[in-house]
């Protein structure tokens, strides 16, 4: 069908535009209009980006095409999910007036095919323009943004690519808004074209976010390659110096790993500052990171900063170089399933406290407190013994990023269950090799076989080959019972073997409980949260019931458990009234003994000289 233009207002000017497309193209007007085969054939595909009125939060996206093959049809898909986040977030929603011209801003025939597909019909070797908006207004670090400081333009959910055709070079010309001087990407340049740049393909362009404003820059070298850092945002306050210093000894640190700088140019990291931010996703050159602002003001705040930043920069060999076989070529137009992102993830957040602690920016103490934490958060979560986690990896696209109120008891997340394999591995390697490899070794000659050498994913069974090669053993029961099944890892099992064991230091003889996490205040409580085979999981609460009264007296306090604590007879059954989608009911029900474990993480008594090798290697710097 055709769509009648939307008003010039709201639009990249034709005009403007055209000029900057076919200037990026390499030829003029009469040059693009001429029956040349030599001229049709140096095509790529070139966008524009801009935002008229940034307070609105609308981009104007242009985008200047033509194809080679005689084709009277060409289709235009926008990406509905972008690498890294694995969840399909139907950017197409955020798209609206949508135009189709051609090089003299004649309309042309379209129309919409499915959810992200634009259909537009025109004559063989004729130049296509296509304009549209995009509301921006998502902070995150996988959706665009755009307000009056500045904008992150993520390039899945802004750019629109030709089916089949991904493989074509690409130029973006950025128009900034008045009073905004900066583009910061990792695309290189074009020269003397101001903010204009260049992709090999669409891949490529995906993996390049731009962050847009009046933002500044710092930059430091790792192995002769310029580290450049994007700080956007206001309200905080960071002492770049020593900024320069902690990230480029974290980055060393990665490096190490694996031996070798695949970056040759530059890479950038774009940090936003909000006032609840968290989070970072990576690209092949470059990562977004959000933070809170006061992200610099403590030092257990600072040092939480540095383990994202070496999270995210170790996803530049592990995931964007070194990866799982499903995680590249990508299919943007639906999920990419892999059972593996519990290596993806799961190892870099083991990495990211490991790389901080050797980067001397953290101690040992920090370490292992990290992982004890993280050990007794996956025991303390009954989904932990519910879902393996291969099928959490596999299950990412609609679980993970969708929580419920019952997923602590369905779910684990391959974050730090993927972390905690990595932790068994790095012990077993390191013991099993009398003290004289570790996990990096294992991880080094993943990337250099697969990588570099090979140039593809690796598959599952490669995965475990490898660690039984570095082990020294057949991983194939353990990867049936812990990785692909849901039993609870022992994890002194592998600990000991480096000198250490897990303590439990919970409370005593244990409190009891009835299972559940009670919110709200004032004169209303409800419950958040219902244990799977607690006492109030088996004795019929619900989330969201409204508790009215605790053996007849009002509930004054979420803290439900100190409250039948101080009970006459704590252990006695316990009544409950409360109201349940508007209807009132009534339940005894008999509190028992909590399991909730508390972790320490600390040398074994008279540790053995094996052990203390292992130790060293596993923990030294």
């Amino acid at each position: 069908m055709i769509r009648p233009l939307s008003s010039p207002s709201r639009l990249l000017s034709t005009a403007r535009v055209g000029a900057a497309l076919l200037l990026a193209l390499g030829f003029s007007s009469a040059e693009a209009s001429a029956d040349n085969p030599q001229k049709r054939a140096a095509v790529g595909i070139d966008y524009t980006v801009t935002s008229r009125k940034p307070s609105t939060h609308y981009l104007q996206v242009g985008v200047n095409y033509r194809r080679t093959d005689g084709a009277e049809v060409t289709e235009f898909r926008l990406p509905v999910w972008t690498p890294g986040s694995y969840l399909v977030r139907e950017y197409a929603k955020n798209l609206e007036g949508f135009q189709a011209t051609d090089s003299e801003g004649k309309p042309l025939n379209w129309e919409k095919t499915d959810k992200q597909t634009w259909r537009v019909r025109h004559a063989p070797g004729q130049v296509v323009r296509l304009q549209y908006e995009l509301y921006a207004n998502e902070p995150s670090v996988r959706t665009n943004v755009c307000d009056d400081m500045h904008a992150c333009v993520i390039p899945a959910a802004t750019f629109m690519y030709v089916v089949d055709h991904q493989n074509i070079p690409a130029t973006v010309i950025v128009d900034l808004p008045a009073g905004w001087n900066r583009v910061s990407t990792a695309l290189p340049a074009l020269p003397g074209q101001p903010n204009t740049f260049r992709a090999a393909d669409y891949d490529e362009l995906v993996d390049s976010p731009f962050e847009l404003g009046a933002h500044n820059e710092f930059s430091f070298q790792v192995r002769g390659v310029k580290h450049r850092v994007a700080m956007a945002g206001g309200g905080f306050t960071a002492d770049t110096t020593k900024l320069k210093v902690d990230m480029a000894a974290v980055c060393e640190q990665a490096t190490r790993v694996f031996g070798e700088m695949p970056v040759k140019d530059n890479y950038l990291f774009i940090v936003h500052h909000y006032t609840q931010g968290s989070g970072g996703l990576e690209h092949k050159n470059s990562t977004v990171l959000d933070v809170n602002r006061a992200t610099y003001d403590t030092p257990e705040a600072y040092r939480g900063f540095l383990e994202l930043v070496a999270h995210e920069y170790f996803h530049l060999w592990n995931v964007k170089r070194l990866r799982p076989a499903a995680l590249g070529p990508f299919d943007y137009d639906h999920e990419n399933y892999t059972h593996m992102l519990w290596v993806a993830e799961g190892f870099t957040a083991y990495y990211d406290n490991l790389l901080v602690y050797r980067a001397d920016r953290s101690t040992a103490e920090n370490f292992l407190t990290a992982q004890a934490s993280s050990l007794a958060s996956l025991d303390n979560q009954p989904g932990n013994r519910v879902q393996p986690v291969a099928s959490s990896s596999f299950d990412a696209w609609i679980k993970a990023y969708r929580p419920s109120e019952n997923s602590r008891n369905a779910e684990i997340s391959y974050y730090p269950k993927g972390a905690a394999v990595a932790l068994v591995f790095d012990a077993q390697i390191a013991a099993f090799s009398a003290g004289k490899q570790n996990l990096d070794d294992m991880m080094r000659w993943l990337y250099r076989r697969y990588a570099v050498e090979l140039n593809r994913g690796y598959t599952d069974d490669e995965f475990r080959q490898a660690v039984a090669q570095f082990t020294g053993r057949n991983q194939d029961e353990f990867f049936a019972r812990y990785i692909y099944g849901a039993e609870p890892i022992d994890w002194n099992m592998a600990l000991n073997l480096v000198g250490y064991r897990v303590l439990n230091e919970a409370p005593q003889p244990a409190p009891l409980t009835l299972g559940v996490t009670v919110a709200g205040g004032g004169t209303r409580f409800y419950l958040r949260d219902v244990r799977r085979d607690g006492a109030g999981w088996n004795g019929g609460l619900s989330v969201n019931d409204e508790i009215v009264a605790i053996d007849g007296a009002p509930l004054t306090d979420t803290n439900l458990d100190a409250l039948l604590a101080k009970r006459p007879t704590p252990s006695a059954p316990v009544k409950i009234d409360l109201r349940r989608d508007g209807l009132t009911r009534s339940f005894s029900i008999t509190p028992v003994p909590s399991t909730l474990v508390k972790y320490r993480i600390a040398e074994v008594e008279k540790r053995s000289k094996a052990q203390k090798k292992a130790a060293d290697k596993w923990l030294g710097r």
